[in-house]
């Protein structure tokens, strides 16, 4: 009966070990899946063969890379947001354009064409994509709704800048408004077109119970000692212990002031910033939000979006 006991826990032991196993294996192809499609995609790009793929244009506007990173959604910044990114970047670093697939490449910089919208838009319909270009340059054209059809999918495009931002008093409200509106109609992708990151922060005013306590704590301090006020040791301590309880409501204040969070984007699946960020060149993906910046000027930013809907970008030079 013995023996028996142990075979079942030994039976029961290896299979516990084989779901593990394979939970991990689940756990691991489904993480590599991202960037080996992103990579398919790149190779496409560079074989030129864009079939039912949609590439979405825009003009690269930034005067030159900022050091200062922004701060982005779940993260202190975006170099952080850059590092915890779904690998979607994974094969930027070595990516291969379609220029540097051809074996007549002039390597030579002084002889290489300007590269401009128009040129890139002709280069992705030659390669059989669809293609539309965003308005980066004035996205007040995205405050009433917008809809393009490019090959298979169907896109619904909104922005945000300073006059938006400084007119929705809820600014959350207003961006779900849009989105809703579009997912009214079957849209396939929301994109959100934004003139700087900073205005989708919005300030964490909620305290946490430590902070309560300790804030609930100097209150009850500061009333016991206002009842033994008639001891003049006592008032001297009052005094001292007052100004540094003072000091650290100011300090908890100052604290709560500067955390700031994202503000829901719930439905948004792309958000382009039209000034330089600091992103990764291919974009970065976070909580299932795709983002990107917009390039140097004389380059072109583009968002490739693959038939199963993988989302990669790149910016041509």
């Amino acid at each position: 009966m013995k023996r028996l006991s142990r075979e079942k826990l030994a039976l029961l032991f290896f299979i516990f070990l084989t779901l593990f196993g394979l939970g991990i294996s689940l756990f691991y192809m489904s993480s590599l899946s991202k960037p080996l499609n992103v990579a398919a995609s790149n190779i496409d790009d560079a074989a030129g063969n864009l079939e039912d793929y949609t590439a979405i244009v825009y003009e690269g506007l930034a005067e030159e890379q900022k050091n200062d990173t922004q701060t982005l959604p779940n993260y202190e910044s975006s170099t952080s947001l850059n590092q915890r990114s779904q690998a979607v970047d994974s094969g930027s670093s070595d990516e291969l354009t379609a220029s540097e697939a051809l074996p007549d490449q002039n390597e030579n910089e002084e002889e290489k064409e300007v590269v401009t919208v128009r040129s890139v838009k002709k280069s992705y319909v030659e390669k059989g994509a669809s293609v539309f270009e965003i308005n980066v340059a004035n996205p007040s054209e995205y405050d009433t709704r917008s809809v393009v059809r490019a090959g298979k999918y169907t896109f619904g495009i909104l922005s945000v800048d300073n006059q938006t931002a400084a007119s929705a008093s809820e600014l959350e409200a207003y961006i779900q408004k849009r989105v809703k509106e579009y997912e009214a109609i079957k849209i396939d992708f929301v994109i959100l077109v934004v003139s700087d990151l900073d205005l989708l922060m919005t300030e964490d005013t909620t305290t946490s119970s430590a902070e309560k306590t300790s804030k609930e704590n100097s209150e009850g301090i500061a009333e016991e000692k206002q009842k033994a006020s008639s001891s003049v040791d006592l008032e001297n301590a009052n005094a001292s212990d007052a100004s540094a309880s003072d000091g650290e409501k100011k300090k908890e204040t100052k604290e709560t002031a500067k955390k700031k969070k994202q503000i829901a984007l719930k439905g948004v699946d792309i958000v382009i910033s039209t000034q330089d960020e600091g992103l990764n060149s291919g974009g970065v993906l976070v909580d299932g939000i795709f983002y990107d910046d917009v390039p140097l000027k004389k380059e072109v930013g583009t968002i490739l979006v693959s038939p199963s809907k993988v989302i990669s970008a790149k910016d041509v030079k």
